[in-house]
């Protein structure tokens, strides 16, 4: 019975076993924190952009071509919406590679 007790005791003591809630909440600040630091990647971007530096062009295609993939492999789950973003993303893609260089002037 003592050696139930102490394994029982010694599972609660496990830093992940049992705590389901807390690492579902984890991961929920994980995601967020992962949004925030694209959206922040992205709108540094956008800045870069605008005043025609070519290092925040780079990355502006490197996002735009990791969101069309994603936005691709989501065509079962969201077919109408997928296409739509894939579509548009698409026209972001050309404008940054064709007219990329028109904003320097």
């Amino acid at each position: 019975m003592a050696g139930v007790r102490r394994e029982r005791r010694r599972r609660e003591e496990t830093p992940f076993v049992n705590r389901h809630d807390e690492m579902a909440r984890l991961a929920a600040a994980l995601e967020r924190a992962e949004s925030h630091a694209l959206g922040a990647i992205v709108i540094l971007a956008g800045i870069g952009i605008m005043s025609g530096n070519l290092a925040a062009r780079i990355v502006a295609v490197i996002v735009v071509g990791v969101s069309l993939i994603v936005n691709f492999a989501a065509i079962p789950v969201y077919p109408v919406w997928s296409l739509v973003a894939i579509a548009i993303e698409l026209l972001v893609l050309w404008a940054l590679i064709v007219h990329g260089r028109e904003l320097k002037t």
